[in-house]
């Protein structure tokens, strides 16, 4: 009998992951309202929205990674908060098709943060929960 495939990871990883999944449903309806992005453009942005949320919150649970986190506020900022907010004709359809830039830049602060902290010996990185 097959499992459902979320039951098998950890807690912080499943939580992340429906983080991500919700980040993805807003930004996707905000998106396809405007019928300027095809199906190909929602399904990458789909999984870009899910990824930009859920790596960094993946990082900061598995290895109480802080810098990652920027990536989050970046999004929430400019999308929840600016005033006014981005339409789907502004700079948030690039966002989304461009997200791998966001995440890698996320990832990349990350390994900058585990290396100065590890070699210095500066709160050690490990596992949150």
């Amino acid at each position: 009998m097959a499992t459902f495939a979320l039951t098998r990871l950890p807690a912080a990883t499943t939580l992340a992951l429906l983080a991500g999944l919700a980040n993805a449903a807003v930004g996707l309806r905000a998106v396809s309202r405007s019928g300027r992005i095809g199906p190909v453009g929602l399904l990458w942005g789909g999984v870009g929205l899910t990824a930009t949320v859920a790596v960094p919150l993946v990082l900061f649970a598995d290895y109480s990674l802080v810098t990652p986190l920027v990536t989050i506020g970046l999004y929430v900022y400019g999308f929840y908060v600016a005033d006014p907010p981005p339409t789907p004709g502004d700079w948030f359809v690039g966002y989304v098709l461009l997200w791998p830039a966001l995440v890698g830049g996320g990832v990349l602060l990350g390994g900058v943060e585990y290396a100065l902290r590890s070699t210095f010996g500066v709160a050690p990185p490990g596992p949150v929960v």
